[in-house]
């Protein structure tokens, strides 16, 4: 019975991760064209990573610049050459039901 459980955890693990994977790469395609860009450096620093431990999946979506928070929070700063404040939070709130019932749907087997 223990190898049963155990075959069923590592590919209920394995769903999640797929889905969690497909879940990031959305959203990095929606965040990406929403990113203030003056260089592009900004932008091509976002990435989604995906953390596997022995009980659990995760995935953390990052946008890895020192002067990231900033741009995200600052609803006033202006972006002549395109992009947005709250360019992570938007894309994610819009996408939130999406993205939970598919996570939901990958949890009841």
């Amino acid at each position: 019975m223990g190898n049963k459980l155990t075959k069923v955890k590592l590919g209920m693990l394995d769903d999640a991760e797929r889905g969690l994977r497909v879940i990031g790469n959305d959203l990095q395609s929606r965040v990406v064209p929403e990113i203030p860009v003056e260089e592009g450096t900004l932008r091509g620093s976002a990435h989604v990573e995906i953390v596997r431990t022995p009980t659990s999946v995760s995935m953390i979506f990052s946008v890895d610049q020192p002067y990231a928070a900033r741009q995200h929070e600052s609803l006033g700063f202006h972006h002549p050459k395109g992009g947005k404040a709250k360019f992570i939070e938007d894309p994610f709130k819009q996408m939130l039901p999406r993205y939970t019932a598919a996570l939901a749907k990958i949890a009841s087997f």
